[in-house]
């Protein structure tokens, strides 16, 4: 993750999303298992001082299978990961590709629900900006021609942007 100035990074930590400790607690059979084992998954996660506070950014990747559940375990692990690494109240940004969309996934409903306090789930598409404490505006998907350099595509899908108060 890139910061710029005024702002900076207090602390970060890094999670792998789908070891084989974990991995091991599914029993999704043997070709997911290969499939998700040769996906090695990451979520990191930084404390941003800015003025007088402080908040939690969080990014992730998870797994492109096509056995939707796999990336919804590892979006759990990520969202426990960066709600323990965050204090109490402190604002949280937890965004990425998550290879999910709301009709398919059990966790994005649930994050976005009184329990987890999340709000900002994409209604179509896979990347997703939630935050938790913080104002936000709509989030809006970039048209091809940004996505373009020299020529090339820089994603297989288009990201998304949300401006963050």
């Amino acid at each position: 993750m890139l910061v710029r100035g005024p702002l900076r990074i207090l602390a970060h930590r890094h999670l792998t999303l789908n070891p084989s400790s974990f991995r091991r607690r599914f029993d999704f059979g043997p070709a997911a298992q290969i499939a998700w084992r040769k996906e090695r998954r990451g979520c990191a996660v930084v404390r941003v001082a800015r003025e007088d506070a402080t908040l939690v950014a969080a990014n992730l990747h998870a797994t492109a299978n096509r056995d939707k559940r796999l990336a919804d375990a590892e979006l759990l692990r990520a969202a426990t990961f960066v709600d323990g690494f965050a204090e109490p109240g402190e604002p949280v940004i937890l965004a990425g590709d998550f290879n999910l969309t709301v009709r398919n996934s059990r966790t994005l409903p649930r994050l976005t629900g009184p329990e987890w306090g999340f709000e900002g789930a994409t209604e179509t598409g896979i990347d997703h900006i939630l935050v938790r404490g913080l104002e936000a505006g709509e989030a809006s998907r970039w048209p091809d021609g940004r996505r373009r350099v020299g020529g090339r595509l820089l994603s297989d899908h288009s990201p998304v942007e949300r401006e963050v108060a």
